[in-house]
């Protein structure tokens, strides 16, 4: 489904995997220190960091990005104008745990990633919710509704954030940064 709340476009999908497996996997790996200040009340799960798998047993991602991976070539052609002759690959990948009250501040992603993925592997409707913004600080937050399993793409330089989570459930969120190798050095 695509979301024409902004100048370009969100697209909102769904794909559903064996989150009880995976969530096991993750409360058994290493927590990690957010690498920027944008995290508050938010413990980090790493699996991809600069195009290099760092935790190989989240093997249940594999199969989600045989499935998204399609999905954000067609957004970046049809949605941010890339060439057809681009090369989508997943250069960031981490699973974020917002304990209560945790939220990621108002911010953008680095331009060498083109599209930027919000997977949420345990969230209830009726918790908070991810902001957009155009990149004018004037322009109003508009709020995606979101659940389990909801996949969220949009572009680099789109401007989110996330509300407080205000339940006393654990909000989960896989982010991924698509990148185009075609530009990168890697």
């Amino acid at each position: 489904m695509i979301l024409n709340l902004l100048d370009t476009p969100i697209e909102k999908l769904e794909y559903e995997l064996d989150w009880k497996l995976l969530k096991s996997k993750l409360l058994n790996s290493q927590v990690h220190s957010p690498k920027t200040d944008v995290f508050a009340n938010t413990d980090i799960f790493w699996h991809i960091d600069n195009y290099k798998v760092v935790n190989s047993q989240y093997t249940e991602l594999d199969s989600y990005y045989e499935f998204v991976l399609p999905k954000v070539k067609e957004y970046a052609l049809n949605h941010l104008k890339q060439p057809v002759n681009y090369n989508i690959k997943v250069k960031d990948s981490w699973v974020s745990r917002y304990n209560q009250d945790g939220f990621i501040k108002e911010h953008h992603h680095n331009e060498d990633t083109l599209v930027v993925g919000c997977y949420y592997l345990e969230k209830n409707e009726n918790e908070t919710n991810t902001e957009f913004r155009n990149n004018k600080h004037t322009d109003p937050w508009k709020e995606v509704h979101s659940k389990s399993f909801d996949i969220i793409l949009f572009p680099f330089d789109m401007m989110h954030r996330s509300q407080k989570n205000n339940s006393n459930n654990e909000r989960w969120l896989l982010t991924t940064n698509f990148s185009d190798i075609t530009k990168s050095k890697i």
